[in-house]
């Protein structure tokens, strides 16, 4: 505790240097302390790449658990951030990363990734709804594919609005071992949550959709999520979907095959 408060500190350090050197204009001052937690968040991780190469990989990992809380106040306070934060951010995480050992490490290292991407996620602004038909599924008359007999789900140009779902009931309940992936185009998924598991989501936009993820088979193609919370498992499979809407913007390619599911254990990946 006593060394993250150190760390805290120096942080805090290189901030108010940078507060003392800007232009004395208000404007600018206000923008740079607004700017404050990001600041304080690219410190932090600066700290964390240094000591990982130190090979101080305990204050490291502290300095990473502290950058979450400064990533959380960013995202709520959508404060902007450009898109080479959050390729820097994730570059110092693999760093940290290279020099992990046990799962509760990972797991860290994991959760700071799934921060950046809720942040990156709230600072993409919620577009306009198109005039599709809104469909409200409800506990009874949700979707729900069988099990080896459905390949592709097509409803359509609509909007899917879950606020008559009870909280945590998927929009589509897809079996787990599904052996086909099953495809949709809907395009619009409002409030709700969804499980992407099994899934090929072409042409989708995710808007304040709670996001969930359990390292399963995966194909995004041409996808936003707009103020999303994520529930992303802790392993690589988790980790590359985390990296992937952290750093993408505004839509999403990604593909991921199935995996293992122990957490702790993390391919080895190259920086962005």
């Amino acid at each position: 505790m006593f060394t993250e408060t150190l760390i805290f500190l120096g942080a805090l350090g290189v901030i108010f240097v940078e507060l003392y050197y800007v232009k004395s204009d208000v404007g600018t001052l206000k923008g740079e302390i607004a700017r404050i937690p990001v600041t304080l968040s690219t410190s932090l991780l600066d700290q964390a790449n240094q000591l990982a190469k130190e090979g101080k990989v305990d204050q490291a990992l502290g300095a990473v658990r502290l950058d979450g809380a400064a990533i959380g106040a960013a995202s709520q306070k959508d404060i902007p951030a450009d898109p080479s934060y959050f390729r820097n951010a994730i570059r110092s995480i693999n760093l940290v990363q290279s020099s992990a050992k046990t799962p509760k490490d990972f797991d860290a290292l994991h959760s700071a990734r799934v921060t950046l991407a809720q942040y990156r996620s709230a600072l993409i602004a919620s577009p306009s709804l198109p005039k599709f038909p809104i469909m409200k599924p409800t506990a009874t008359n949700h979707l729900k594919p069988s099990a080896g007999n459905v390949t592709f789900l097509d409803e359509g140009d609509q909007i899917l609005d879950g606020s008559e779902l009870p909280n945590g009931q998927d929009f589509y309940d897809v079996p787990p071992n599904n052996p086909n992936l099953i495809t949709t185009s809907t395009k619009w998924f409002t409030n709700g949550s969804q499980t992407l598991d099994n899934m090929q989501w072409i042409g989708v936009t995710f808007i304040h959709v709670w996001v969930k993820y359990f390292g399963g088979r995966l194909d995004l193609h041409n996808i936003r999520f707009v103020g999303c919370p994520f529930e992303i498992v802790s392993n690589t499979n988790g980790d590359k979907l985390a990296d992937a809407v952290a750093q993408t913007s505004p839509r999403l390619p990604l593909v991921i095959s199935p995996l293992y599911t122990s957490s702790a254990y993390r391919e080895t990946t190259d920086d962005p």
